[in-house]
């Protein structure tokens, strides 16, 4: 307190504090004016066990008002339990989904900050592991920039403002293959009135890719159109398109477990007719145009193979 407010000398302070929910106060004079804390010790409490505190000053001529009861926490320690039944889920070539069940209050030992997650590849040390840290109460976290076809080893722990908890028994995850490099080849298409029917080649895993279960057709009127989001469980698939829309951009690739493959990128321009994109069997495909003619000339422009 400053020295204008002590009003005389012989200035400190009295504490009175009790353990919350007991009846009994214990007081503490602190004789230094200049003190701005005070230490209690007492090896049988535990951590983060709330009290009641008031504070009083006094100087020689008596005691002045007390404050109004606050609640102060012992010291946090870390958490003494470690999370149970960690279960881990590979969701594509390069990431995985954690969850758990989670550390009861009571074996906090302070206020729960979060769960750390430690995944290492076998062979590896737990010591190099990588982490992953979650804030609040969650119980799942997803996990990124993994290999592929890579068997990880993981834990889980609590983390509070006093440091991590005990780990949990390690789980162990395999990541999945990743998907196949190569983009849908020959893709065709024939216009019937307000739609157009697209097919191509099958994409062919190779043993150590992913198998493909399906399609994914990124269809835009033009380029600055938004784009719409087609599945197919096979080579072919009819979509809606205007009767007065000349053109459309379309991206193909296939996708799997292990995620999305290479795309295809191809633009149609309708005229009535039947066009074909000629693959390419070099390793870099080549642009070039293929032209059919049925009963009007239509033109085929290929874009080339993208990557998203």
């Amino acid at each position: 307190m400053l020295r204008e407010y002590q009003n005389g000398d012989g200035f400190g302070y009295i504490l009175s504090f009790r353990k919350q929910g007991t009846q009994a106060w214990k007081t503490a004079q602190v004789p230094h004016p200049e003190s701005l804390h005070y230490v209690y010790r007492n090896e049988s409490i535990g951590p983060y066990t709330p009290f009641e505190v008031k504070i009083k000053a006094y100087n020689r001529k008596g005691e002045g008002p007390e404050s109004l009861t606050a609640i102060v926490y012992s010291a946090e320690e870390e958490p003494k339990v470690a999370p149970s039944r960690v279960t881990a889920k590979a969701v594509l070539s390069s990431e995985m989904d954690v969850s758990w069940e989670p550390v009861e209050q009571g074996d906090t030992n302070g206020v729960l900050l979060g769960y750390e997650i430690r995944y290492w590849k076998d062979g590896d040390k737990e010591a190099a592991a990588d982490r992953v840290r979650t804030a609040g109460l969650v119980t799942s976290a997803h996990v990124t920039g993994l290999n592929p076809n890579t068997k990880y080893h993981m834990t889980v722990r609590a983390y509070n403002r006093a440091g991590t908890g005990p780990a949990s028994p390690s789980t162990n995850i395999t990541t999945t293959k990743p998907p196949p490099r190569r983009p849908p080849g020959n893709i065709s298409w024939t216009f019937s009135g307000s739609s157009v029917s697209v097919m191509w080649d099958p994409v062919v895993a190779k043993a150590n890719e992913s198998t493909v279960t399906g399609y994914k057709m990124l269809y835009r009127q033009d380029s600055h159109s938004t784009p719409t989001l087609y599945l197919a469980s096979k080579n072919q698939i009819e979509i809606p398109m205007p009767e007065d829309s000349t053109h459309a951009l379309v991206q193909i690739r296939a996708t799997g477990p292990g995620g999305d493959g290479v795309p295809a990128e191809v633009h149609i321009l309708r005229n009535g007719g039947t066009s074909m994109m000629v693959e390419n069997s070099a390793a870099n495909p080549a642009l070039h145009t293929a032209v059919i003619t049925t009963n009007s000339l239509v033109m085929l422009v290929l874009i080339g193979y993208l990557e998203l």
